[in-house]
């Protein structure tokens, strides 16, 4: 058997991608130019989008992707999930309250809402493991879900959302109750390993609109309230249901 070490073969380089000696050049990428159809003379100034970008976080406090709030929220904490997991997005509590700082409703959410089953799968799974209940709302009494919102009742409304949960005072049977359950979920969104940033924020629900997101919350606890008729001469028979009332909030008392 021969020793002698292997003949190198000749190591074969490609050219650049020039056309030389046949070899075919890359097609460089085709870049989109987006046009508008908009008058010659129409001018929108200088505009410098980064710095526009960073009053995001200068209006609600702290800088998070668009879609989580709407501009009136106030972020109040944040917790990035710095992870090596892929990122699925964020998982927001927005607490809304009155003009004296009385919280009227919490709001669960995730954006996008389609990671909302497994994130619930998620912190449902985390508390069985600790010895907890593993039904979401049994741990949480008084927590229950919007579901689609077939009937588009909160389409106007940036209180409470569809795909969302949401609780009240009134469901929590207490206002006491009502603070511990934001803190457990938090407690539990926070604890819980989620591949996704955290957000609180509060939003203020001016004394105008506070009436018409009380019906919404009643009929979404399934409680049905009369609406009496400022115009009527007290006849609670004459007074609107919580039904027409959630007709009039669609109309555009949210807008």
């Amino acid at each position: 058997m021969s020793t002698a070490p292997a003949t190198p073969t000749t190591t074969r380089t490609r050219d650049r991608d020039d056309g030389a000696h046949g070899t075919p050049a890359r097609a460089q990428p085709v870049r989109r130019t987006i046009t508008y159809e908009l008058p010659s003379d129409f001018d929108l100034g200088t505009v410098n989008v980064a710095a526009t970008q960073r009053t995001v976080g200068q209006v609600m406090g702290i800088n998070c992707p668009p879609g989580v709030f709407t501009p009136e929220v106030v972020v109040k904490y944040q917790k990035p999930y710095n992870g090596t997991r892929t990122n699925l997005g964020c998982v927001v509590i927005q607490l809304t309250k009155d003009e004296h700082d009385a919280i009227v409703c919490m709001l669960f959410k995730t954006e996008p809402w389609q990671i909302g089953k497994a994130i619930i799968n998620s912190i449902n799974k985390s508390a069985k493991s600790k010895g907890k209940d593993a039904e979401m709302k049994v741990r949480h009494k008084g927590i229950d879900w919007v579901g689609v919102d077939k009937s588009s009742l909160l389409s106007h409304c940036p209180y409470v959302e569809k795909m969302g949960w949401f609780a009240t005072a009134d469901s929590c049977n207490g206002a006491k109750e009502l603070v511990q359950l934001i803190k457990s979920l938090s407690s539990e969104l926070l604890t819980a390993n989620l591949a996704a940033n955290f957000y609180l924020g509060e939003i203020v629900v001016p004394a105008s609109k506070l009436k018409s997101l009380n019906v919404i919350l009643n009929i979404l606890q399934r409680k049905m309230v009369i609406d009496v008729d400022e115009q009527s001469d007290g006849d609670e028979d004459g007074g609107a249901t919580a039904a027409s009332a959630a007709s009039q909030s669609q109309s555009g008392l949210f807008d």
